[in-house]
């Protein structure tokens, strides 16, 4: 007993140090329980989130709890403190470690050959500049072209009307 409390102790002490919890693990271990209990629920309509747990005489115990709680908690320590290694060895690693890669003499030629990035950023520029030019006449054809469409109908229908009057004048004077 006085060995699983300095346990306790040393759990709830190394959840401080690291400064990711201010909680009670006691208290934990109460809520758990509280949401844990069998309440059996009678409805006409069941709906996926009415779900209850029904734990009956299979809940674990709260020393269970507390020692998994414990367990969990020193695992979280250590992955901590590996993490905090991990940290500081790639901030110190030496650069002369990196391996440098030096291309044979046909792969440096096939390379040399390819597009680089300069060439490409002035063909997409030259590209984009060409395709807005045609975006820009691409409108101004569309404009002309309604404005030919309006003109050419209000033709029909002036000549349209041209030739009623003329008819109709025809008959009237018959």
């Amino acid at each position: 007993m006085e060995q699983s409390a300095m346990h306790d102790m040393s759990a709830t002490e190394n959840v401080h140090e690291i400064g990711l919890l201010e909680i009670n693990p006691d208290e934990i271990v109460k809520e758990l329980e509280k949401t844990m209990t069998s309440k059996p629920v009678y409805n006409d309509t069941k709906s996926l989130f009415d779900v209850t747990l029904n734990l009956g005489d299979e809940s674990p115990s709260s020393d269970s709890i507390s020692a998994e709680l414990h367990e969990n908690l020193d695992d979280l320590v250590v992955e901590r403190q590996n993490w905090d290694y991990f940290v500081q060895n790639i901030k110190t690693k030496p650069t002369k470690d990196q391996v440098s890669y030096k291309p044979s003499e046909q792969q440096a030629a096939y390379l040399a050959q390819g597009p680089n990035l300069q060439q490409f950023v002035s063909g997409f520029k030259d590209f984009m500049s060409t395709a807005i030019e045609f975006k820009d006449e691409m409108r101004q054809v569309q404009s002309l072209t309604e404005d030919l469409k309006a003109r050419c109908l209000h033709h029909v229908n002036a000549r349209q009307r041209e030739v009623v009057y003329k008819h109709s004048a025809d008959k009237m004077h018959k």
